[in-house]
């Protein structure tokens, strides 16, 4: 019987005459969804202020809140870990509530993080939304900081930058709002996980 499932030959076919190969190669297409979790933080947790992770107890937050995004996102479990996925999506917002001692106080922390997975996006992104020292949301001064990155398919990638870097965001000054970024063609799919500060 035939074994499909490897071979051992390949054989060039046609008419007689001259042929140059290159860039001879077999590969995975990546999937549309992850099978492993994403690696466990190694951050000590009295170090964090954790927005979505199964290795730290989360702060309290409203997600995808509707600031009139398309899309939509549900939790999913992959390889024992709970992830959230965002579908057909260019915009989700992350809302840190009313209560203004619920913020993530930029003086206690100097780095952000989050791990994301996608097959088809072309860019992933946060924008931190700084309140300021008072903490309440004030439109007229409420000022962004935004991270984005070219999108890597196909791994968990952990995207992590310190917050000293960037612009509108002082150590007097408080995260009330996250809103998750997502180009591409209409139809990507992003897999979110261990969001948080420390």
């Amino acid at each position: 019987t035939n074994d499909t499932s490897k071979f051992m030959q390949l054989v060039w076919d046609g008419a007689a005459g001259k042929i140059w190969i290159d860039n001879l190669y077999f590969y995975n297409e990546p999937g549309d969804a992850p099978t492993a979790a994403s690696a466990a933080p190694t951050v000590a947790a009295a170090d964090v202020v954790s927005i979505y992770s199964d290795a730290f107890t989360d702060i309290t937050a409203t997600w995808n809140p509707d600031w009139g995004q398309g899309g939509s996102m549900v939790e999913e479990e992959i390889a024992g870990n709970n992830v959230r996925k965002y579908s057909n999506l260019e915009f989700s917002g992350i809302d840190l509530g009313i209560d203004v001692t619920n913020r993530v106080v930029l003086s206690e922390v100097s780095t952000v993080t989050f791990d994301y997975w996608t097959s088809n996006a072309t860019t992933v992104g946060i924008k931190l939304v700084n309140y300021g020292a008072g903490g309440a949301w004030e439109q007229a001064t409420n000022v962004e900081a935004v991270i984005s990155r070219d999108a890597v398919t196909g791994s968990w990638q952990t995207v992590t930058v310190g917050l000293s870097g960037l612009d509108n965001i002082t150590a007097d000054g408080k995260i009330g709002q996250l809103v998750l970024t997502m180009d591409g063609d209409g139809s990507q799919v992003v897999y979110i996980d261990n969001i948080f500060f420390y």
